[in-house]
């Protein structure tokens, strides 16, 4: 019986390693440097589990084992920096048993693979989490890419901007009165300020997407579901977006077994409750027939059973109404959400940063909250550079995958079918592009005195070393919409409050400041860099 128990094992990891040498074979192709991978890093079962093991993994492997797994681990990029590419250059391809990955931190190959969209097309498993609930602008390719693009796009003009501005001062303001008690405290400490923030941000995309304005207290306690439902819309969301990869791989009905973790059963119900909200929005817009220029109303406008739709290049099905709406509510929701988190945590680790922020704030000239938009935003700058300096240190978006259609000439070899990914983490703190203080928090980087000299203005990225929301064709509609959310409530918060680290007993502010430090290091993706333990942030909020 023993014999035949080690026949099956030797069997099977000859099997697992059969490919590798051809896959190594072809990886030498590229003309790259080659690191070799024991576990194909793409594997959905790899994906889920090595992320969440990846610190005892860490702490127990022993060291020569967890280096050849470094860059297999979801996440990687954060975490090593720009460690892989002092050892092996700029790009580099991964060989595994399941195949190859080159992996790129070089502009100019950046600027190439983003650009030639039918060249590059997106990766297969990219596309299957991002279309979770139906094809979408960000999973789908050629004409049919188009077809969403020109749908999705021009609603994100600059009237919607103007409501999310106001929305999300809005927002901002109703959870500092609930930190504060509005403003009756001078001094309040919190754990939920990151949570709190997730909560602002979806409930502005709500408003500005769906005309469905929640008030952030209603919006915090989400544990009443509305009649037809088993759990909240912000529940749903938080759901799916804090489990995005065991959502778009692991069925509803497994995730309802009772062998599943309370976790696990939540997104099952999460899985099977979204599509009910998108199909009652959708039904309310058509029922009401009274359509505004938002996000569901110019989707519903384009379906192929609405009344609206006058040309079929631009019908959209119910699914890919929904896949729209899943994929732009989740990537504005989340990405936005921890840019904003990882600023205030970099507020209470960088004093000086906030003063000189504040400094700008201070100089605006008083008008109505109707003209802020127009006449604020355009000249808050050192908001803008803080921004700027957050996604790059603390990038919401590690990466950008591609798959070569075709044999790709690039400033380097890319053959057939390989997955390709633009390292935006380590692209971002390259030395070679920033300088010596490349992992160093300095917004002053992105300012630079205007022509006359009078006031400041935003330096411009170099094509290719800033890549927060990509370059080419595909990069993402909303990147203004992130922007000026991330402004408006810099500017609603910092207006009236500083941040600060909260020391717990018995620690002093350095003390806190560090264990705020390793919190930050401890950062892993879901949808986008988030904190594995945003409860343990403990802020201090002062009024100004």
């Amino acid at each position: 019986m023993s014999s035949i128990l080690y026949k099956i094992f030797f069997l099977t990891i000859f099997w697992y390693f059969y490919k590798l040498p051809y896959y190594y074979t072809v990886a030498r192709r590229t003309g790259l440097p080659v690191f070799l991978c024991p576990v194909t890093p793409a594997n959905p079962a790899w994906l889920v589990f090595a992320a969440i093991l990846q610190p005892w993994l860490a702490c127990h492997l022993p060291r020569f084992v967890y280096n050849r797994l470094r860059p297999c681990i979801y996440g990687w990029e954060f975490r090593e920096r720009w460690a892989m590419q002092t050892e092996l250059g700029r790009s580099f391809v991964l060989a595994a048993p399941g195949g190859v990955e080159v992996w790129t931190a070089d502009p100019e190959a950046a600027i190439q693979i983003l650009s030639r969209r039918k060249d590059f097309l997106q990766m297969e498993i990219a596309a299957r989490i991002m279309s979770l609930f139906g094809h979408n602008v960000t999973s789908s390719d050629g004409d049919e890419w188009q077809r969403h693009r020109k749908i999705v796009a021009p609603v994100l003009n600059e009237r919607i901007m103007a409501a999310v501005w106001d929305e999300s001062r809005n927002q901002a303001r109703q959870m500092m009165d609930a930190f504060t008690n509005k403003g009756e405290k001078e001094r309040a400490e919190t754990n939920v300020a990151l949570e709190g923030l997730k909560t602002l941000a979806i409930n502005v995309m709500v408003t500005v997407a769906y005309g469905v304005r929640t008030p952030w207290a209603l919006a915090v306690s989400y544990e009443k579901a509305p009649p037809g439902h088993s759990i909240s819309f912000m529940e749903t969301m938080s759901s799916i977006v804090n489990n995005l990869i065991p959502a778009a791989f692991i069925s509803s009905y497994v995730l309802s077994q009772p062998f599943m973790p309370a976790g696990l059963k939540k997104l099952g119900d999460a899985k099977r409750e979204f599509p009910l909200y998108a199909h009652e929005m959708i039904a309310k817009q058509r029922e009401s027939r009274d359509i505004q220029n938002n996000l569901i109303g110019a989707l519903v406008r384009a379906a192929d059973d609405s009344p609206w739709a006058t040309k079929a290049k631009m019908y959209l099905s119910e699914s890919e109404i929904i896949g729209n709406i899943f994929n732009i509510t989740i990537a504005g929701f989340d990405t936005t959400a921890n840019a904003i988190a990882y600023a205030f945590l970099a507020f209470a680790l960088y004093p000086e940063w906030q003063e000189w922020v504040i400094e700008e704030l201070d100089m605006l000239s008083p008008c109505s909250d109707s003209q802020k938009y127009q006449k604020h935003y355009p000249r808050l700058t050192r908001c803008m550079a803080l921004l700027y300096e957050t996604v790059r240190i603390y990038s919401p978006v590690l990466h950008i995958t591609r798959r070569a259609n075709g044999p790709q000439a690039t400033p380097f070899l890319v053959p057939n079918g390989t997955n390709i990914f633009v390292a935006v983490g380590c692209t971002h703190v390259s030395p070679e592009i920033y300088g010596s203080d490349a992992l160093s928090f300095r917004p002053t980087r992105w300012i630079k005195p205007s022509v006359s000299g009078e006031h400041e203005v935003l330096v411009e990225p170099i094509k290719g070393t800033f890549l927060p929301w990509g370059v080419g064709p595909r990069q993402c509609p909303g990147q203004k919409m992130a922007q000026v959310e991330f402004v408006a409530v810099v500017q609603e918060v910092l207006g009236k409050w500083r941040v600060e680290p909260a020391e717990r007993v018995g620690e002093t502010r350095e003390m806190a400041k560090e264990r705020l430090h390793g919190l930050i290091q401890d950062s892993q993706p879901q949808v986008s860099q988030q904190l594995r333990h945003p409860e343990e942030v403990l802020l201090r909020f002062v009024k100004r």
